[in-house]
């Protein structure tokens, strides 16, 4: 029962992090987009 709950926590705690990095990624894309759009380089 233990290692069900510990198993379920840990797999939990892996998304959340998962979660994070995409979050972060999503973040640094769209600040690059933009920083083309505001010096013309996209059109």
């Amino acid at each position: 029962m233990g290692d069900v709950w510990l198993h379920g926590k840990v797999t939990m705690d892996q998304l959340g992090i998962s979660t994070l990095l995409v979050k972060e990624a999503d973040i640094k894309l769209a600040e690059s987009v933009r920083e083309r759009l505001s010096t013309g380089e996209l059109p």
